[in-house]
């Protein structure tokens, strides 16, 4: 009996190991799996964050797409708007021009005036002593209209000259 009670001693230690490998093994799957869960509902958030990146970039592009398009239209449009400028600006350039010019000649008329009218004080004066004496030039009263009209007509001379 004492070789049948170690047998089942042995056994009894068998089944136990059996049950203990047989549990471990148990824990093993159930961790395994929530472990693979795990994993699954990673990958699916890391698919669905891709697919909202994705979706970002196609939207980006075509919003980067239809920017760049109303940025060359922009850029058309102000090279339009600078074409149909060219002729005011060329008309504002002449007119400058022009009104230089003519500042520029009312200046030589303004001196021709001032010129005749100290050449005529001297003839005036030269002319008439009294009037030299009392120190004044004639003016439109003493001297009249007609002396006035000469004036005017050399001055218009000398500018169409």
């Amino acid at each position: 009996m004492d070789h049948g009670s170690e047998s089942e001693g042995t056994d009894m230690i068998w089944e136990i190991s059996v049950a203990c490998i047989a549990a471990g093994f148990a824990v093993l799957v159930v961790f395994l799996a929530r472990a693979l869960r795990t994993a699954e509902r990673s990958m699916r958030q890391a698919v669905e964050t891709l697919n909202v990146m994705q979706n970002t970039v196609a939207d980006l592009s075509s919003d980067v797409k239809r920017l760049v398009h109303q940025a060359n239209d922009l850029a058309a449009d102000a090279q339009r708007q600078l074409k149909l400028l060219e002729p005011v600006l060329e008309s504002v350039h002449l007119a400058g021009e022009a009104l230089g010019e003519t500042a520029l000649t009312a200046k030589q008329v303004s001196a021709a005036l001032a010129g005749i009218l100290r050449s005529r004080s001297k003839t005036a004066k030269a002319a008439d002593p009294a009037m030299a004496e009392k120190g004044t030039d004639a003016g439109p009263e003493e001297a009249g209209w007609v002396k006035w009209a000469d004036i005017a007509a050399e001055m218009w001379q000398k500018y169409r000259g």
